[in-house]
């Protein structure tokens, strides 16, 4: 895959969800990015930002276009640009298709079970990105107000090194340098 910074992008951030999550969630994340100096889109524009994140939902799960939808933007981005946000559903639902998911799936699989095999690796490529789980705050996961503040500040180690890739380091470099200054001087 070509580096981010060999690619032409309108924006840094894309943040991909179902309006049936209430809005509750992802509304203040975008206008949180917005606050920070990100530029950020909204939907099906996946070949125009840096990063994508993904607010997965029991309405995302549940939709056949929105699952074809994350099998291209996982080939598209690769696990380190991607950001999955589990808002409300369980992680292991997703991974395993149980519950609403499961449910889902037994819709989609009426016409060709074969047909939907690439969604369901997409879901467990997925599971494997890390991500953050949005639910019941008794159990000790972060109110959403942390999280976003958590999200954001990630989301500008993840721009920055997607634009700027790391360099390898010259291992061993100041000796050979150093050589190679004795031996024109010495010429």
């Amino acid at each position: 895959m070509a580096g981010a910074s060999s690619r032409s992008f309108s924006c840094d951030i894309n943040v991909i969800f179902e309006d049936g999550t209430g809005n509750d969630f992802p509304s203040p994340l975008i206008a949180d990015l917005r606050q920070a100096g990100f530029h950020t889109l909204q939907g099906d524009q996946i070949r125009q930002s840096i990063i994508c994140i993904i607010i997965i939902s029991n309405v995302y799960v549940s939709s056949r276009r929105h699952l074809d939808e994350l099998v291209n933007i996982l080939d598209f981005y690769g696990p380190s640009r991607i950001v999955p946000v589990y808002y409300n559903v369980d992680r292991s639902d997703v991974r395993h298709q149980l519950g609403s998911v499961g449910e889902a799936f037994s819709v989609f699989e009426m016409g060709n079970e074969d047909d939907v095999r690439p969604l369901r690796e997409a879901l467990k490529k997925l599971d494997k990105i890390p991500g953050y789980n949005i639910g019941n705050v008794a159990n000790g996961s972060l109110s959403e107000e942390e999280l976003i503040k958590k999200i954001v500040r990630e989301m500008g180690v993840k721009v920055h090194r997607a634009v700027c890739p790391p360099r390898p380091l010259l291992v061993g470099i100041d000796s050979r340098a150093n050589s190679i200054s004795r031996w024109l001087k010495d010429t």
